[in-house]
C-alpha cells in the first residue's frame, strides 16, 4: 500500500468509530501495542484504543462499541491509512478499497473538528500530562496575545472547570514571596478604590433582600458592580498573580501587602496638611503590618472564619496607634525649681516696672481698704495691728508704683494676716483680698495703661507661683515627717498610717486647708480615707515581719512550726505593705503634680496625628477579604 492509502485507511477508520463505533486503532505509522490500550468489553471482546485519545473520544467510541457481530466480520483484516489530513489511521474493513472510501468520506468540518481536539489537547496538556491551572492561565493568555481569542476562551474554560471539579496536580504551582506580595498590594488598591461602591451595592442587595421577604417580589442583586473592587481587580489583573501562596510566609506576605495596599489609599489621603507627616507615614505602615499580621494568624487558627478576622485586622491595624500614644510622654508638672524660677522672674520684672497709680487711684485703693475693715468692725485697741497698718497706707507716695503697694500687701500679710488673734487674722486676710480685687477691678476697666496691665499680669504670676510653692513644701513636709516618725519606730511599719495622720491635720487646719483648691482637698481626702485595693493590702501587711516585733516574731514561730508554708503569710504580709506604701506615694506624687501644675494635669489624649493614623488604619482594615489557602 502506498503511503497516501494508508493514510485514508486509517482515517476511515478513525471516522467509523467516532459515527459508528468501530473498533478503530490510530498509530504514528506502525501498529506497537505500547501505543494502544485494551478494554475488556461486557461480551467479551476487547476495544483497542490509542493513547493519544481524549477521555472524551474514548468514552464515544466505546459508547458506540456494536454488539457481538458474526465471526467472519470480527475477522476482517486491519488496513493502515493515511487520510486527507496526513496522518495514519488503522482501519478495519473487507479490503483496502473500503477502508481507503472510509477514510476519504471525512468531511472537511470533521477534519477540522478533530484538528481542534488535537490542539486543545496539545494546549492542555504537557508531555501527554494535564496542565496546571496556571499553566492553562497562562497558555490562555499567550493564544489571547496571539489573537486566537476562540481557543484562548476555550483552554481558560477548561483551566476554570479543573480548577473548580477537578483535583489539581501534585506538584506545587511557581510562585514567590515578592509575587505574592505585591499582588497583595494591588489586590488592597483595588478593594479600598472599589469599597464605596460596594458598599453602596451591599446596601442596596440588603434593601432588595428585604422587599423580597415582604413583597414576595423577586428583585436581582447587584453583581460585579461597575466601579466596585472587581471593576479594578480587572484593571490591575496583569500584577496579580492567580497563584495561590503555596507557604506559610507566602500566605502572610499576601495579606500584608492587602492591608499595605489599602492603607495607601486612606493614608495618603490622611497625609495632606498632617502636622508630622513622616511619624503618620510610619503609624500607618505599621498598622498595615499589624493589621495583615493578625488578620492572616486569625487565618491560619481559624481559616475562613470572617468575623475572627475583621476583629482581629482592626485590633492589629489600631494597636500601632495605641502604642504610639502609650509610648509617648504625658503632660508634666513643673518641677519646684521650676516654679522658684518663675516666681522670682515675676518678681523681678514687677520690682523693675514703673507702672504706677495715679493719685486718684491711690486714694481709691486706701478708701476700699477702710470700707474693708470697717465693715469687719476694726477695733484700734482689739486689733492694733490691723489699725497700724492702715495707717501706714497713708505713706504711700501720691503716685506709687504697682511694686509699692505689693509691698505693703505683703506687709499687711506678715503682720495681720499672720496674727495668732483669730479675728485679727481674718481682718488681715480681708485688707489682702480688697488690694487683690480693686488692682483686678482698675484692670478689666481699662483704668491701668498697658504697661501697668502688664506688670499686674507677672504680680498675680508671682503671687500664684509662691502659692504653689508654700503648699508643695507644706505636702513635702508633711510626708518627712511621717517618714521621719515611721522611721523612729525601728521597722517602719506604720508609715502609711502616719501620711495619712499628716495629711488629715493639714485637712484639719482651716488656716492651712484654705490654701488648697477644692481639687487639691479632693485628693488629699482620698490618701486620708484609702481606697478599698489599698486598706485590704494594708490589712494584710500586718503580717509583714517590718510591721513589728509581734509580727516578725510570729512569722518565725509559724515556720518553725509548718515549714516553708508556715512563712507564707509573713511573705504575702510582706508584699503587701509595700504594695500598699507604694500606692499612697503614688497618690501623694499626684497631689504633688497637681499643687505644682495649679491644677489637674491634662489626660494624656490622641493628637492630631494619632487620630489621622487611627482613621486610616479604620479604613483599611478589612478592605480585602483573605484569599482562600
Amino acid at each position: 500500500m502506498t503511503p497516501e492509502q494508508q493514510a485514508a485507511v486509517a482515517e476511515a477508520k478513525k471516522r467509523r468509530a467516532i459515527a459508528e463505533g468501530q473498533q478503530i486503532r490510530p498509530t504514528n505509522g506502525g501498529s506497537n501495542p505500547a501505543d494502544f490500550i485494551e478494554f475488556d468489553m461486557p461480551d467479551g471482546r476487547k476495544a483497542r484504543l490509542p493513547k493519544g485519545m481524549s477521555r472524551a473520544e474514548m468514552a464515544a467510541a466505546l459508547n458506540r462499541f456494536p454488539s457481538a457481530q458474526p465471526a467472519q466480520q470480527q475477522e476482517q483484516p486491519v488496513f493502515e491509512v493515511q487520510g486527507p489530513d496526513g496522518q495514519i489511521y488503522e482501519v478495519q474493513a473487507p479490503d483496502i478499497e473500503s477502508a481507503a472510501r472510509a477514510t476519504q468520506s471525512f468531511t472537511p468540518e470533521q477534519f477540522a473538528a478533530i484538528a481542534a481536539a488535537r490542539k486543545l489537547r496539545t494546549d492542555t496538556e504537557v508531555q501527554g500530562k494535564p496542565s496546571t491551572y496556571a499553566e492553562m492561565i497562562a497558555k490562555s493568555r499567550e493564544l489571547a496575545a496571539a489573537g486566537d481569542m476562540e481557543s484562548a476562551k476555550r483552554v481558560a474554560q477548561i483551566a476554570i472547570a479543573r480548577r473548580d471539579g477537578v483535583a489539581q496536580p501534585s506538584a506545587a504551582p511557581q510562585t514567590n514571596l515578592f509575587e505574592q506580595s505585591t499582588s497583595g498590594i494591588n489586590e488592597g488598591i483595588a478593594g479600598m478604590l472599589g469599597a464605596p461602591v460596594d458598599l453602596m451595592a451591599g446596601a442596596l442587595n440588603m434593601g432588595a433582600k428585604g422587599i423580597n421577604a415582604v413583597a414576595g417580589t423577586n428583585l436581582p442583586s447587584i453583581e460585579n458592580p461597575v466601579g466596585g473592587s472587581g471593576t479594578f481587580r480587572d484593571l490591575l489583573s496583569p500584577t496579580i498573580s492567580e497563584v495561590a501562596p503555596q507557604t506559610t510566609a507566602q500566605r502572610y506576605g499576601r495579606r500584608i501587602g492587602q492591608e499595605v495596599g489599602a492603607a495607601a489609599v486612606p493614608g495618603g489621603v490622611m497625609m495632606r496638611g498632617a502636622a508630622a507627616p513622616i511619624a503618620l507615614a510610619g503609624t500607618e505602615v505599621a498598622s498595615a503590618l499589624g493589621a495583615g499580621l493578625a488578620g492572616q494568624t486569625s487565618q491560619e487558627i481559624a481559616p475562613g472564619n470572617a468575623t475572627a478576622d475583621m476583629i482581629a485586622s482592626m485590633i492589629g491595624g489600631i494597636g500601632p496607634v495605641v502604642a504610639r500614644r502609650a509610648l509617648r510622654p504625658g503632660p508634666q508638672a513643673p518641677t519646684l525649681d521650676n516654679l522658684k524660677q518663675q516666681q522670682a522672674a515675676a518678681y523681678t520684672d514687677v520690682d523693675a516696672s514703673q507702672a504706677r497709680l495715679d493719685p486718684t487711684q491711690r486714694q481709691g485703693l486706701i478708701d476700699h481698704m477702710r470700707g474693708r475693715t470697717d465693715a469687719m468692725d476694726m477695733d484700734e485697741f482689739l486689733h492694733p495691728r490691723a489699725n497700724r497698718t492702715m495707717s501706714r497706707m497713708d505713706s504711700l507716695e501720691p503716685s506709687p508704683r504697682i511694686a509699692d503697694v505689693e509691698q505693703k500687701r505683703r506687709l499687711v500679710g506678715r503682720d495681720v494676716a499672720g496674727s495668732l488673734d483669730p479675728s485679727e487674722a481674718m481682718i488681715g486676710q480681708g485688707m489682702k483680698d480688697e488690694i487683690d480685687a480693686y488692682l483686678r477691678g482698675l484692670a478689666d476697666n481699662g483704668g491701668l495703661g498697658p504697661d501697668a496691665s502688664a506688670t499686674l499680669g507677672r504680680l498675680q504670676d508671682g503671687r500664684e507661683m509662691t502659692q504653689r510653692i508654700k503648699k508643695a513644701e507644706a505636702v513635702t513636709g508633711a510626708v518627712t515627717k511621717a517618714e521621719r516618725r515611721a522611721a523612729s519606730s525601728g521597722t517602719g511599719g506604720n508609715e502609711v498610717n502616719t501620711t495619712r495622720q499628716n495629711i488629715r491635720a493639714m485637712l484639719d487646719n482651716p488656716k492651712q486647708s484654705r490654701g488648697f483648691s477644692a481639687a487639691e482637698r479632693e485628693q488629699m481626702e482620698s490618701i486620708v480615707r484609702g481606697t478599698p485595693a489599698q486598706n485590704a493590702l494594708r490589712l494584710a501587711g500586718r503580717f509583714s515581719p517590718t510591721s513589728g516585733a509581734l509580727s516578725a516574731m510570729g512569722g518565725l514561730a509559724s515556720g518553725a512550726s509548718f515549714g516553708p508554708l508556715g512563712v507564707l503569710p509573713s511573705v504575702i504580709g510582706y508584699g503587701a505593705k509595700a504594695g500598699a506604701e507604694a500606692l499612697t506615694k503614688r497618690q501623694i506624687d499626684k497631689l504633688m503634680q497637681t499643687i505644682r501644675n495649679g491644677g489637674p494635669l491634662a489626660a494624656k489624649a490622641f493628637n492630631s496625628t494619632d487620630k489621622r493614623a487611627a482613621i486610616a488604619a479604620l479604613l483599611a482594615s478589612g478592605a480585602s477579604a483573605p484569599e482562600p489557602n
